[in-house]
């Protein structure tokens, strides 16, 4: 029996993350001790920074443009967990595919390869911004920890760039991108 790491991994992160987040919550909010500078929390931001950078900026701009902020607020609360989901889903996919396609199991399914490939090295790249933000932020407050906590997303973003900027890479050297048809639709 081979273990589908497709179905595995959002069901075994979805239920560490809510873990994580209702132990969170449970503990309440005190001034000398925020809740969203916790270890509990940053871990389940961490190790699903993707959702966390995603649900982050949905909760950043969609009180913006919708006037009912509180239904707002928690809807991008639990936006995050469909976020997490899909992330671990396409985790475990090229996980699973990984031994049929030779770099990525999931761009060369998408009609637009390249541009699947160029989306996610922006997102690698937004998420290594955003790690350096979250340093200089934590350090400032909290010393080490601001490193410490930085790590999982520099690791995300490392991952994705490289990853698929090879897959891009192999993409355009093999010959499957012709850069000359990469505007013409078909």
């Amino acid at each position: 029996m081979t273990i589908r790491w497709r179905f595995m991994l959002p069901v075994v992160q979805t239920c560490l993350a809510g873990a994580l987040k209702a132990n969170n919550y449970v503990r309440g909010d005190m001034v000398m001790d925020p809740a969203w500078s916790r270890l509990d929390i940053q871990i389940c931001y961490g190790l699903n920074a993707p959702a966390a950078l995603v649900n982050e900026v949905m909760f950043r701009v969609l009180p913006n443009w919708l006037p009912w902020n509180a239904v707002v607020a928690w809807s991008t609360y639990f936006a995050f967990f469909p976020l997490l989901i899909l992330v671990w889903y396409c985790v475990g996919y090229e996980i699973d595919y990984r031994e049929r396609y030779r770099v990525s199991a999931l761009a060369p399914k998408l009609q637009l390869r390249w541009t699947a490939d160029i989306v996610l090295i922006c997102l690698g790249l937004t998420l290594g911004g955003w790690a350096i933000l979250i340093r200089r932020e934590f350090e400032r407050e909290f010393g080490f920890r601001g490193n410490v906590f930085s790590i999982p997303y520099f690791a995300w973003a490392v991952v994705l760039v490289l990853f698929y900027s090879k897959d891009l890479w192999d993409a355009i050297s093999t010959g499957v991108l012709n850069m000359r048809n990469l505007n013409r639709t078909e």
